[in-house]
This record gives C-alpha cells, sequence and structure tokens, in this order.
C-alpha cells in the first residue's frame, strides 16, 4: 500500500515540476529565441528532460514524506473501524481527531511541497531547501497565496 501512495505522489510531484519547468524556461528565456506563436514544446521537452535526469531525487523525497503522512492517516484509519467494530467510543472519537489532525498535517505537506517542487524546478535546490524558501514566501506574502491560489482554482474549472 505504502508503495502505491510513495509512487502516486512521485507521478504527480514529476507533473508538477515539468510544468513550473516549462513556465519558468519560457519565461525567462530572452525574447529573440522566443517564438511569437510557438507552441512551448521546446520548453516542455527541455523541463521533462531537466526534472529526470537532475530533480528525481528531490521530487522522491518530497513524495516519501506526504506518502508517509497518508500512510499514518490510513492506520489510523483502520483503527477507527476496529474502534467501531468493538463499540470502544472512547477510542473511536480519539482516532477521529488524529485523524482530522493527520489530514491538515497532510494538506499543509501537500501545499509547502508543491510550491518546494516549483521552487526545484526554477533554481534547482534540494527539497527541504526549496520546501524552507517556499514556507518563507508563503508566510511574507500570504495574501498573493491566496489570491493566486484562488485564480487558479477558477482558470482549472474554466
Amino acid at each position: 500500500v505504502f508503495a502505491i501512495l510513495w509512487t502516486n505522489e512521485l507521478l504527480v510531484a514529476i507533473g508538477i515540476c515539468i510544468v513550473a519547468g516549462a513556465c519558468g524556461f519560457w519565461y525567462f528565456r530572452s525574447t529573440v529565441r522566443r517564438p511569437q506563436w510557438g507552441s512551448g514544446r521546446e520548453a516542455v521537452l527541455t523541463s521533462t528532460f531537466n526534472t529526470l535526469r537532475y530533480h528525481v531525487g528531490t521530487l522522491a523525497t518530497g513524495s516519501l514524506v506526504i506518502a508517509s503522512a497518508q500512510m499514518a492517516r490510513l492506520c489510523l484509519t483502520y483503527i477507527d473501524g476496529q474502534a467501531r467494530l468493538h463499540k470502544n467510543k472512547v477510542t473511536a472519537t480519539i482516532m477521529r481527531v488524529l485523524q482530522c489532525c493527520m489530514w491538515c498535517l497532510e494538506t499543509c505537506l501537500k501545499f509547502v511541497s508543491k510550491h518546494a517542487y516549483i521552487q526545484t524546478a526554477l533554481v534547482g535546490t534540494p527539497f527541504f531547501e526549496s520546501a524552507r524558501v517556499a514556507f518563507q514566501l508563503a508566510i511574507k506574502n500570504p495574501v498573493r497565496f491566496v489570491l493566486l491560489g484562488a485564480f487558479g482554482n477558477v482558470v482549472r474549472l474554466i
């Protein structure tokens, strides 16, 4: 089960890193070399190469952290099911509270990891350094993060 969780998170991380790298490559490229109506194929291929060549270890580290939190949450879910089966209300209540806490932790880890992957794609730093920088950016610019997140959700709906 853990291998499935880790693989799933690794594939998500690779996707995030490729998109971030392609956007960065295209945006920071000189305007002389940037095609006027180009499809960005070169940016995507370059980003894919860079991600698979240089950043897989970083992405595996981040996905390991998230998968560990997910596995802990699955264990708590199993214990909660056993407690309900044996009609132990105290244990079931404690497990639900712990599941809620683990969900919050997992959500925070996903948020920081996503921005760490973007930082890694743009700058090339290791996971924990990228996570530290991403966390500091989020703390210093909370309004921007909220507005950009909301804007991104609206764009995804369209």
